[in-house]
């Protein structure tokens, strides 16, 4: 019995210390497209409160950020289900660093980071759907 106990001890212990199965890459490129894009409409509104044809010079900077943020968007739902504490804490900043000067005050950053994701994931959703 003991020597049970110690087997399966070692075997929680070792999925306890074990690297997340996911890590987090394609979730913080979804969420670079995300802050990108609301960066960008709230430039395009800037201008003239309107978002129109005169502001597609703010959508080119979306472009670089397009090809990596869908190609590996169907990993997302399972990194988010899978986040450990430091991941948690790296998209954090992460995300209070791309979204910058958006980013406010604590509780306002928690808020936008939650809607990022929010939309992130209904991204994701849109995308498997066309596949």
């Amino acid at each position: 019995m003991v020597k049970v106990a110690k087997k399966v001890t070692k075997k929680v212990a070792k999925k306890a210390t074990a690297k997340p199965e996911y890590g987090i890459k394609e979730t913080q490129e979804l969420l670079q497209l995300v802050f990108a894009l609301g960066k960008t409409f709230k430039a395009a509104k800037q201008d003239d409160g309107n978002i129109d044809m005169l502001d597609i010079k703010h959508l080119v900077a979306l472009f670089p950020r397009l090809t990596p943020a869908i190609e590996g968007v169907t990993e997302v739902t399972n990194e988010l289900k899978d986040l450990s504490e430091a991941e948690v804490k790296t998209l954090l900043t992460f995300s209070a660093a791309h979204l910058g000067e958006l980013a406010g005050e604590k509780e306002d950053l928690a808020e936008k980071i939650e809607k990022g994701l929010t939309a992130a994931l209904a991204i994701v959703e849109f995308i498997k759907v066309l596949k």
